[in-house]
């Protein structure tokens, strides 16, 4: 329920032999990008206390990246904070996965969207009932 580092290398939502869309981040789109379909990129807002981020999606990107970009942005490490999305019936929603980005941007993309909207909340430790011994 919360952002974690990729343990290794495979954890890009759906490979490039599944039918579904990854996603990528675009930091600097340039020349190089050009030749990209702009429909092809979703536009991410991220709130983390007061502050605001934007940035741009596109193929190849999964939940550990999406947390490690965001983490990066606001100088915080993956694991100290979890993601919720602004659903199609204005409610926040936890993102804990790829399935529930790909959730995300299934809504998103049915309702004629192209903007996802996160907000950053910091994970409070659970301290719990301690027995004294």
């Amino acid at each position: 329920s919360y952002c974690s580092s990729p343990r290794n290398g495979s954890s890009a939502l759906f490979s490039s032999d599944s039918v579904s869309p990854t996603w990528s981040v675009v930091d600097n789109p340039g020349k190089e990008n050009c030749m990209e379909d702009e429909s092809s990129k979703i536009l991410v807002k991220a709130t983390y206390k007061s502050d605001r981020i934007r940035f741009k999606l596109t193929f190849g990107f999964g939940f550990s990246e999406l947390c490690e970009e965001i983490g990066k942005r606001y100088n915080v490490n993956p694991g100290t904070f979890q993601l919720k999305y602004l659903d199609d019936e204005e409610e926040w929603v936890l993102m804990a996965s790829d399935a529930d980005l790909q959730e995300c941007i299934d809504i998103m993309t049915s309702s004629d969207g192209h903007v996802i909207k996160l907000l950053i909340r910091d994970l409070v430790p659970y301290l719990g009932c301690s027995s004294g011994s």
